[in-house]
Formats: structure tokens, sequence, C-alpha cells
């Protein structure tokens, strides 16, 4: 059991350094030994399978990560926790998008944005999966299905992307699918709010350029060239001065 502890330790710390290789090694390593001692429906064997499915993910093995993880899958059904079967078959839905399998990982999304999301990990969770059923039918230019599913994802940004990675990314598909949908006034006036408090939510100086580059090109898309160019002239200003800030002293 300590041997089956140790390893798992091992392939941790050789995540940490990037070391997916090793860390495989170890996980399978563990995994065997997990089998023995604690048999094949325990949920530590679930766990391992999943760590490799993550692992091969990370590798780029798509077909083996999704093979672990079905494994997983499987044994979480039999536990009474769904926060452990949303989470995997979201991972799941995301594997089969990187496999080009579109349709059926629209199935498990689907599944998981009708969970009924109480507290912030599940929230968080069926939020994931409404954003990406906006992405895939926008990307499908079925701008209806897209706006849904991207309303229902914005319900959820008060709750569980504030000030945090997500707050842009998600704001940016949103406007973006208003602004293809006709909605130009909404979509600009939407820019224009979340860059007007920038400084009390975003804190990541490369989103906000790529936001701001997301901005300008939607002006003059509308005809507002002056309007664009201005804040070009602002933006490199700004952000040559940020740059300069941070750059070390010789």
């Amino acid at each position: 059991y300590m041997v089956m502890n140790s390893q798992r330790v091992a392939a941790t710390a050789y995540i940490f350094i990037k070391d997916f290789l090793k860390a495989a090694d170890s996980f399978k390593s563990s995994l065997e030994k997990a089998k023995v001692i604690l048999g094949e429906s325990h949920g530590r064997v679930a766990e391992l399978h999943d760590n490799l499915s993550y692992i091969y993910n990370k590798l780029g093995d798509y077909d083996l990560a999704l093979d672990y993880l079905k494994i997983a899958v499987k044994t979480y059904a039999k536990f009474e926790d769904p926060s452990l079967s949303n989470r995997a078959n979201l991972d799941q839905a995301d594997l089969l998008r990187n496999l080009n399998k579109t349709d059926e990982a629209i199935v498990l999304y689907k599944k998981v944005g009708e969970i009924s999301a109480n507290y912030f990990g599940q929230k968080l969770i069926k939020a994931f999966a409404l954003f990406h059923l906006a992405e895939i039918y926008g990307e499908r230019n079925e701008l209806d299905s897209a706006l849904m599913f991207a309303k229902q994802n914005k319900l959820l940004w008060g709750e569980v992307s504030d000030d945090s990675f997500l707050y842009l990314d998600w704001r940016t598909m949103y406007f973006k699918l208003l602004f293809r949908n006709g909605s130009k006034e909404l979509s600009l006036k939407g820019y224009e709010e979340i860059l007007s408090n920038k400084a009390d939510v975003i804190k990541d100086d490369a989103k906000t350029l790529n936001f701001e580059i997301d901005y300008v090109e939607l002006l003059i898309k509308s005809g507002e060239i002056d309007k664009a160019n201005e804040l070009i002239t602002k933006y490199i200003s700004h952000h040559s001065e940020t740059a300069y800030e941070k750059s070390p002293i010789d």
C-alpha cells in the first residue's frame, strides 16, 4: 500500500516538472498495485485511470486518454457523488472533440449542461460545458443555438468567472456571437463596459490586449474607423508603458 501511494506521489512530482512519460509509468505502476490491493471497482482505482487519461491527453494520445477515462467514468457512476461523473463526462467530451468526434462530444456536453448545479464546483463544470457548446455551434455557424448556450453560460458568469482566468474568454465569445448575429450595438457596448472597468476585474495584460484587439476589429467591421484608430494609438501607448515598467533594470 505504501509503495502504491509513493508511486502516486512520484507521478505528481513528474507532472509538476512536465515529465509526462515518467508520470505515466508511475501512475501505471500504482494502478496495477491498486487493482490487487483495493479491487477493480475502488474509487482510488478509478482516480488512477482518470490520472492516466489526463497524462495521455497532455501527451496528445487522445485515443488512449479516452480509453482510460471511459473506465474511470464507469466506476464513478457506481458512487452517489454526481460531481465525479459530471467532471469526467466533461473531460470525456473534451477528448472526443480533440478526436473530431464532435457529435459525440455534443451529447456529453449537453448532459453536463443540464445538471442541477448547487455549488461552485458543479456550476463551474456546467458553465464550461455550455461554453464549449456555444463554441461548437458558433464554429458550425448555427448562431441561434450558439447564442442560446452562450446566454445560459452568461447566467453563471457572476457566480464562477468574476476576477478569474475565465472572465474574458467567456465574455469574448458571447460578444462576438452577438455581433455575428446582428446585435452589433449590444456587442460593442459589452466590450466597452468591460474595458471601462478592466482595472477592477482583469489582471492579465496579455488577455487584456487580445480583448482590446477584438474590440478594435469589431469597430472596424462596424465602420467606426476613427474610433478604432484612436483606440489603437491609446492601447499601443498603454501596453508600451506597461512593458517598460515590467522590464528588468540593467
